[in-house]
């Protein structure tokens, strides 16, 4: 948990730092990039991730918690040093699923994968309780599962919370 903590710091500031990406060419060859482990952590199973995609996911949901229609009031944020609402971009199917995918040669780090929020939804995803989880997840699967199909990555809801989120 302390390492994933850190390198969740280290992710978001790499998102800072980057840019996003301007053409579909480059999104498309960033999508279908073959999985990596990250160097130096393979006993954690970590892969690695594209900082521009999560940039890129941030911009296209035009800097607004992509659960502010679903979940009403709970999308406290502030603004950023650039001006634009502060957001984390999060990966709906977790990165820690890639061995799972791998065999099917589907990146999860893809930007049909990435979804921003704001950091009050963001911790809920990853700290709250199981209940609290589903209320949050299950809106954003219901607005990404045919996306996700689309590229190959088929997951159940259940699978999902029951393998990846408790």
């Amino acid at each position: 948990d302390i390492i994933d903590s850190i390198l969740e710091i280290s992710d978001e500031q790499a998102v800072k730092e980057a840019s996003v990406y301007e053409s579909n060419d480059e999104i498309l060859a960033s999508n279908n990039r073959t999985p990596t482990l990250r160097e130096g952590l393979e006993s954690n199973k970590r892969y690695t991730t594209d900082p521009r995609l999560a940039k890129t996911a941030i911009k296209n949901a035009g800097y607004i918690c992509e659960l502010s229609s679903s979940i009403p009031g709970s999308h406290h944020t502030f603004k950023s040093m650039n001006g634009t609402n502060y957001l984390e971009a999060h990966h709906l199917v977790p990165m820690k699923a890639q061995k799972d995918f791998i065999y099917l040669g589907v990146n999860l780090d893809r930007l049909e994968n990435i979804v921003a929020l704001c950091p009050t939804c963001h911790k809920a995803v990853h700290y709250g309780n199981l209940s609290e989880k589903v209320k949050y997840l299950k809106p954003l699967y219901d607005l990404r599962i045919a996306k996700l199909k689309s590229v190959g990555i088929d997951i159940d809801f259940d699978v999902l919370i029951n393998d990846y989120y408790k």
